[in-house]
């Protein structure tokens, strides 16, 4: 049936148009024998042209099954990475707050050099560590999305971590969501560089973004944020598609990790109850 897919002997036939120009009618029956012919026509520069409905063998049931497994690869492997995430996630944040629940024991006047301590020893992690890497966590990640010869590697990766506990640990007014999605990234990119033939080279980014997910999802203790953070951030043509049950399934078994190790207790806990009075909302 024209404009349809039909299966024929376990096989998938697909519509292709073909065009012909002048060619004869002898010689078009002799090239596609079982094709359908359009009416002659005459284009605006004088040629006379038909077309051709012809049907091209694809093997259609291999294909899907060989989609179908490679899909499910990828899912396993967001869901891997997720895992592996949300425990780095939950490790780095109990080395953080560990360090600085220490820091703030002390005196007032020891406490006001603690900071700037910590930014030396970042600053010395950075250069001694890191070869001279940047201070940028957020940033990588965008540069490692749209460059494709940009790579995260361990390195770098372990410089900015110790500069991020030295730094927030010793308490310095900035948070673990940049490094957090920092450090999913860069799990996710070499994980994914390490299975080459399970994706294709359109879907390279998949585990770079599913483990930025998982991280941002962790840290929040949000997975439907981390989800959509990562894809947002970076967003470019219809990666949303392509990405999103990725980005999904990481993001939730990075949650799922992260609270079972972490608990589920409240990023900002709040003693006490209170009333909202409708004039209350009104005012509002």
């Amino acid at each position: 049936m024209p404009g349809r897919a039909a299966v024929r002997r376990e096989r998938t036939y697909i519509q292709h148009p073909v065009s012909c120009g002048r060619l004869p009618a002898r010689a078009r029956a002799l090239l596609l024998p079982d094709a359908q012919w359009t009416t002659p026509r005459t284009t605006h520069a004088g040629q006379s042209v038909v077309k051709a409905t012809t049907w091209i063998p694809v093997h259609r049931r291999t294909e899907l099954r060989a989609l179908a497994t490679r899909s499910h690869q990828v899912v396993v492997l967001a869901a891997i990475t997720g895992i592996i995430v949300g425990a780095f996630v939950a490790l780095f944040e109990r080395v953080v707050h560990g360090g600085l629940d220490r820091v703030l024991e002390l005196s007032p006047w020891v406490i006001a050099f603690f900071p700037g301590l910590g930014l030396l020893v970042g600053l010395a992690a950075r250069r001694f560590i890191g070869q001279g890497a940047s201070p940028a966590t957020a940033d990588e990640y965008l540069h490692a999305f749209h460059d494709r010869h940009h790579t995260l590697q361990w390195r770098p990766f372990v410089a900015r971590t110790v500069a991020a506990v030295a730094t927030v640990g010793s308490g310095a007014p900035m948070g673990l969501e940049g490094p957090s999605l920092y450090a999913g990234a860069t799990i996710g990119s070499n994980l994914q560089r390490r299975l080459p033939r399970v994706f294709r080279d359109a879907e390279r980014r998949t585990l770079l973004v599913a483990g930025a997910a998982a991280g941002v999802a962790a840290i929040f203790k949000a997975p439907a944020t981390g989800a959509v953070f990562a894809l947002e951030v970076p967003y470019q043509d219809d990666l949303a598609r392509r990405m999103l049950l990725p980005a999904l399934v990481a993001s939730a078994t990075g949650y799922f990790t992260f609270v079972g190790i972490d608990g589920t207790s409240r990023l900002i806990p709040v003693d006490g109850s209170s009333t909202l009075l409708f004039r209350d909302l009104l005012g509002a």
